[in-house]
This record gives structure tokens, C-alpha cells and sequence, in this order.
């Protein structure tokens, strides 16, 4: 990697503006970064949600290094236009790469993610599966929700919002009961 532009990649991802996320994305864009540089480039643009067309994206889902796949999908979330290649990424042979996939599809509302995102809540649960299982949580989603609000309290927070955020009786159940508990302890 080039030490200079590793330096300015490193730079805006530290100055984190609307300028820099754009600087990212015409960087990648006009292909100014390639080989180790582009994985960083893409890592610091799923970092500040920098927008990419769906033709280089396309191009980065389907990148030979799995670090780009994987902050490619978290560049991709939001974008019905790539849903296909992302389906394709939820069996992916690279863990992260599936992750990523199945977080950006459940943050679409895409019922395709759910078994893997119920599989990462049972196994690493994250803020991140957490808040992807939201729009496509079933009865088993939620349940292993409100284990992880009793039993996990780094993310005790964001698994009650989740619960909180389902339009599901079982949810709001499950949410009041664990709040009751937990107001009834202190």
C-alpha cells in the first residue's frame, strides 16, 4: 500500500464529514485507489456511508478480497438494486462477507437474511445483527432478543429498543416484562 495514500484514507475517515465521505466515493469511483489501498478506501466509506453507484458496488460485492465484499454490503444497505448479488453474498464461504450481506438485506426489510441473522443472534450477537433483525424479526428472532437483553448487558440497550421497535405483541411483551424486572431490582 502506498504509505501517502493510506495516510489520506486514514485522514478522512478521521475528518468524517459529508466532503470527506464524498472525497472517498470519487476515489473509488475514478479507480485512484487499487490493490490493498481500495480495501481500505471501502472500509473508510461503509464508515461514513459514503454513496457509490450501483454499477462499482456491483463491482465490489464481487471483489476477489473479502474485506471489500464485506464493507461493500455495508455500503450497499438500502440499495433494492443489488439485492440479488447480495443474496448470493448470504453464502459466501467467508463469515464476514456473509454477515455484512445479511445485515444490509435485513436492514431492506429482506426476509432472506432472517435465518442467518437469527443464527449470528444465537451465536455473536452484535449492535449491528441487532439492529438488522428489526424489520424482519419472527417469533424466534424475538425470543433470542429478549435473551440477549437479560443475559448479554453490553447490549441490553439495543436489543429492548429492537423489541421496543416490533410491531409484534410478543415483542412488547417480552420488552415490558424484562423493563419490570429490571425497575423491580433497583
Amino acid at each position: 500500500m502506498v504509505p501517502e495514500q493510506s495516510a489520506a484514507l486514514r485522514a478522512l475517515a478521521v475528518i468524517g464529514s459529508r466532503d470527506a465521505a464524498q472525497a472517498i466515493s470519487l476515489l473509488i469511483v475514478r479507480g485512484v485507489v487499487q490493490g490493498p489501498a481500495l480495501g481500505l478506501a471501502v472500509a473508510v466509506a461503509a464508515q461514513l456511508h459514503a454513496t457509490l453507484p450501483d454499477d462499482v458496488l456491483q463491482s465490489l460485492l464481487r471483489h476477489a478480497d473479502p474485506d471489500v465484499r464485506a464493507n461493500a454490503c455495508r455500503c450497499a444497505c438500502r440499495r433494492p438494486g443489488l439485492i440479488a448479488v447480495m443474496t448470493d453474498l448470504l453464502d459466501d464461504l467467508n463469515q464476514a462477507v456473509a454477515k455484512s450481506a445479511a445485515c444490509a438485506l435485513g436492514q431492506m426489510g429482506r426476509i432472506e437474511a432472517r435465518p442467518m441473522l437469527a443464527s449470528l443472534l444465537r451465536a455473536e450477537p452484535s449492535e449491528e445483527v441487532i439492529d438488522a433483525v428489526s424489520s424482519v424479526a419472527d417469533e424466534e428472532c424475538i425470543v433470542l432478543l429478549g435473551r440477549i437483553a437479560r443475559s448479554k448487558p453490553a447490549l441490553s440497550d439495543a436489543a429492548l429498543n429492537t423489541l421496543e421497535s416490533i410491531d409484534h405483541h410478543r415483542a412488547s411483551a417480552i420488552a415490558i416484562g424484562i423493563r419490570a424486572r429490571a425497575s423491580a431490582v433497583m
